[in-house]
């Protein structure tokens, strides 16, 4: 019997919150069956694969496929992870492998060149090192970066989103071992844009300084370590200091509140990576905490409490040059840039891949492959 049948059997289930028993009721197997099933112990009849596959919600073919061995994996675990929670993360890494294997076989259709822009930047700290990568990108000392899913495949990476519930990760990343570099952001959501954005920077920052992360052997010490200087690594990447006390300089005259929300729109971060820098840089009084009293004018003006990773809505009240200059909204089509639907189009229309495998590597069943197909068609 396949090994990885039971083990996928289980880890959907789980996802889905099934016991065996539901599972016995919900195929019409008694459960001393379906445990055998799940345990290696029987060879299952396809007729009871499929009813299987029904009830997880899957194809059959999801059933057979193995939990990818990553050579250069760095996913923070949580030690205290529910069983649910495990097999979702698992299932993130299977899908983004799929995803790795498809770019790839793409990248070789294609002939393109792999290129990895990253071995280039340098600097000795998380600040130097995210200037010269700004520098690498072509990034001008005045710009803010609008689309960093372009700047991500200047440097020659792989960008992959992938939809979880999962509260287990923003994001991770993989070294040149598996078929990367590449970066995975969960665009599920309940994730702000803006946290999406940071966690692309985050990951990045890993992927610049911490190569030697990647060889799965990594301390708690180490990791707490790393992770802040990727947090820094991302904010002076998004937010480069000269650039930001300049917007501060301009924005000065609003109410407090309403200039962190001006420069968190600007920069296209949280309010959170705002505050931080304000504080870092001194740039509030001592006995005037922000993080109690952001969430305190928060609920004052909107009569909502702002808790976990929620992003404040757009203020009305800023002044209306500003609100002429910035967008009212930050789009999810503003951020995401998916690399391998480009791939797919490029090889499609070479007919290098079939409608089928179009649709197979984008996950889309044949109507919304085919409105994604009039959609390419109507453009020049």
């Amino acid at each position: 019997m396949n090994n990885a049948l039971g083990t996928n059997i289980k880890r959907y289930r789980t996802i889905l919150g099934y016991n065996q028993s539901l599972m016995a009721e919900k195929t019409g197997l008694s459960r001393p069956a379906y445990a055998a099933i799940e345990s290696g112990r029987s060879e299952p009849k396809a007729r009871n694969l499929m009813k299987i596959a029904d009830v997880l919600r899957i194809n059959i073919q999801d059933l057979f496929e193995p939990l990818p061995q990553f050579q250069s994996l760095r996913f923070r675990k949580n030690a205290h992870a529910t069983s649910k929670e495990e097999s979702k993360r698992e299932q993130v890494l299977i899908a983004f492998n799929r995803k790795l294997q498809d770019y790839n076989f793409l990248i070789k259709e294609l002939n393109k060149p792999k290129e990895n822009m990253i071995t280039q930047i340098m600097g000795s700290d998380p600040v130097s090192a995210a200037m010269d990568a700004r520098k690498s990108a072509g990034i001008q000392d005045h710009e803010v970066i609008s689309n960093i899913c372009s700047i991500i495949e200047k440097f020659g990476l792989v960008l992959s989103f992938i939809d979880s519930d999962s509260r287990l990760f923003f994001g991770f990343s993989v070294g040149n071992e598996d078929n990367g570099p590449a970066i995975c952001v969960n665009t599920h959501e309940s994730i702000s844009i803006e946290r999406q954005i940071f966690t692309i920077a985050h990951e990045l920052g890993h992927l610049v300084m911490h190569r030697a992360s990647y060889s799965g052997t990594i301390s708690d010490a180490q990791d707490d370590q790393e992770e802040k200087e990727a947090d820094i690594f991302a904010s002076y990447f998004l937010m480069p200091d000269e650039l930001f006390r300049k917007f501060f300089s301009e924005y000065k005259h609003l109410h407090w509140f309403d200039m962190i929300i001006a420069l968190k729109r600007i920069f296209r971060v949280s309010y959170k990576t705002v505050i931080y820098r304000i504080i870092e840089k001194n740039l509030v009084r001592n006995d005037f905490n922000l993080w109690i009293h952001f969430p305190m004018e928060y609920n004052k003006r909107t009569s909502r409490t702002l808790k976990n990773h929620t992003e404040p809505e757009p203020i009305t009240s800023i002044v209306e040059d500003y609100r002429q200059r910035e967008p009212e909204h930050l789009h999810r089509g503003d951020f995401m840039r998916d690399t391998l639907q480009g791939l797919v189009q490029e090889a499609y229309f070479r007919e290098l891949i079939t409608f089928s495998r179009a649709g197979e590597i984008l996950q889309k069943d044949n109507e919304a492959m085919n409105q994604l197909l009039e959609s390419w068609d109507v453009m020049e």
